[in-house]
C-alpha cells in the first residue's frame, strides 16, 4: 500500500510550502491560497479578495460567451501537485469574456483575483466573485480590430481579403 513518500529512498515528496500574503505585490501561491480557503467555514467566502499566482494546470469549462467565466485549475509549477480550483472567474478587469479576447491555454501563468471559499472541503475561489488580474502578464483584453467596411475606397478585394484569412489577420 502507498505510504506517502518513497520507501527505497526513504525521503518525503516535494511537498508545495505556503508562500506570498494573498496582496498584488506578494501573491498567495496555491498552496497559501488552499491553506486560506481550507479554514474559512464551509460555504462561506473570505471577507477581502486575495491574489494568486500559478500556472495553468488544465481547464474544466473555457471561457465562453454563455456564461462570460473561466473554470480551471492552478498549481505553482503547472503539475497537478497542490492545484488550486478557480471557480467561474471573470476575465481580465473583472468583466465577462466577450468572445473575442484570448482564451486560457494549459501552461498560462496568470494571477486570479477574488474571494476565496470552502465549498464542501474544496479549497477555491467563490462563484462569480473572482477575475482573471493577468495571464502572462497582461491585465488589459486585447483584440484585433479589422476595418471591413465596403466602400469602393476601402472595399478589399478577393485577393487581400484570402491574404488576410491565410495569415489571420482578420475577418474572423
Amino acid at each position: 500500500y502507498f505510504l506517502g513518500y518513497d520507501v527505497l529512498s526513504d525521503t518525503e515528496p516535494d511537498v508545495p510550502v505556503a508562500k506570498g500574503t494573498g496582496t498584488l505585490a506578494d501573491p498567495f501561491n496555491c498552496t497559501a491560497a488552499n491553506n486560506a480557503a481550507a479554514a474559512l467555514e464551509n460555504k462561506t467566502a473570505s471577507a477581502e479578495d486575495y491574489y494568486i499566482k500559478g500556472k495553468v494546470v488544465s481547464i474544466k469549462s473555457p471561457f465562453s460567451t454563455q456564461f462570460g467565466n473561466v473554470e480551471f485549475y492552478l498549481s505553482d509549477d503547472g503539475t497537478a501537485n497542490g492545484q488550486f480550483y478557480v471557480y467561474r472567474a471573470l476575465y481580465l478587469e473583472n468583466k465577462k469574456w466577450a468572445g473575442e479576447e484570448p482564451n486560457l491555454e494549459v501552461g498560462d501563468e496568470v494571477v486570479v483575483c477574488g474571494k476565496l471559499t470552502n465549498y464542501n472541503g474544496e479549497p477555491e475561489t467563490s462563484q462569480n466573485q473572482a477575475y482573471v488580474y493577468s495571464i502572462k502578464g497582461v491585465t488589459k483584453p486585447t483584440t484585433t480590430v479589422v476595418d471591413i467596411s465596403n466602400t469602393p475606397e476601402t472595399a478589399y478585394t478577393v485577393a487581400q481579403a484570402l491574404d488576410l484569412i491565410k495569415a489571420g489577420d482578420g475577418l474572423a
